[in-house]
């Protein structure tokens, strides 16, 4: 490792231990569905998931607003359409050349807000173990995102 000039933490995937008591989004890099989950605690996250924090300075609901689109029926659509290269057994890969490319909505605008919101009451609703308050802001959520990018549930435009 050291020939390498790297620390012990970098030897597979480049990390920043400075982040690790940060907020974060992670994801799966294989996943037949988006599975992004916001992690509040202090911790190192294993080498078959990324992760993602916020530059300083950022408000923290953006993270729930990107929770939010990330997970949504929309960028599933985005990427499949954006990154055809769908694996064994319909797996997608979330790498971070794809993710970061997904789009977000203006952060400024009552769509975006509100899905942040619905996104920071979803993750509570999760953690209690609430599963039809989840699934139902996971619906009402998606179509936000739908909404949010000026398209209904079937693409078209609004």
């Amino acid at each position: 490792m050291i020939e390498a000039g790297r620390n012990w933490y970098e030897v597979w995937v480049p990390q920043d231990p400075a982040a690790w008591a940060s907020p974060k989004i992670v994801f799966p890099d294989i996943s037949p569905d988006p599975r992004f989950c916001l992690v509040e605690d202090n911790c190192l996250v294993n080498g078959d998931c990324y992760w993602m924090t916020l530059r300083p300075g950022v408000a923290e609901e953006i993270l729930y607003l990107i929770l939010g689109v990330a997970n949504s029926g929309l960028m599933t659509r985005f990427h499949d359409a954006a990154f055809s290269n769908r694996l064994y057994s319909g797996r997608r890969r979330y790498i971070t050349q794809y993710v970061g490319k997904y789009p977000l909505p203006d952060e400024s605008t009552h769509i975006a807000r509100r899905i942040g919101s619905l996104a920071r009451e979803m993750v509570k609703a999760a953690r209690t173990g609430a599963a039809d308050q989840v699934r139902q802001l996971e619906e009402t959520m998606d179509s936000l995102v739908y909404e949010a990018f000026g398209l209904d549930r079937n693409g078209g435009l609004l």
